[in-house]
């Protein structure tokens, strides 16, 4: 086998790897996405919540447009899952906040992702033009 037909093989593959990154960040990106819009959401419903009165009747979700009914007893705190089954109660502000801090966790995740996205995608521009000049 030639030099320049073996070294062409070897940018082909990087090439399809290179593909496959990029396609697996941008599976990231959309669950990162998502776990934002959730994080939202949850933001929503804190502000909600404080504004409820005591005693009112209310729809919780379970998900998937499954609701059950509840009597509103406390407005001014919430459980958080801690991990393992363990909850600890926080006052509303102090959720928001935890809440507030993820998004922006997730956030810089989301800007590496896209940072790692760009720098495929110009080797994958670079790639697909040394794969041209070699056909």
């Amino acid at each position: 086998m030639s030099q320049e037909k073996n070294d062409f093989q070897k940018k082909y593959i990087e090439f399809q790897l290179i593909q496959e990154n990029l396609k697996q960040i941008h599976q990231q990106i959309n669950s990162v996405e998502g776990q934002l819009l959730e994080l939202k959401n949850i933001q929503e419903s804190l502000d909600s919540l404080g504004k409820v009165e005591k005693g009112k009747d209310l729809l919780v979700p379970l998900g998937s447009g499954i609701f059950s009914k509840a009597n509103l007893k406390e407005n001014k705190e919430v459980l958080m899952g801690v991990g393992d089954d363990v909850f600890v109660s926080k006052n509303i502000d102090d959720a928001k906040k935890l809440v507030e801090d993820q998004g922006l966790q997730l956030e810089g995740i989301k800007n590496k992702l896209q940072e790692d996205m760009s720098e495929f995608e110009v080797k994958l521009i670079d790639l697909q033009k040394e794969l041209v000049k070699k056909e």
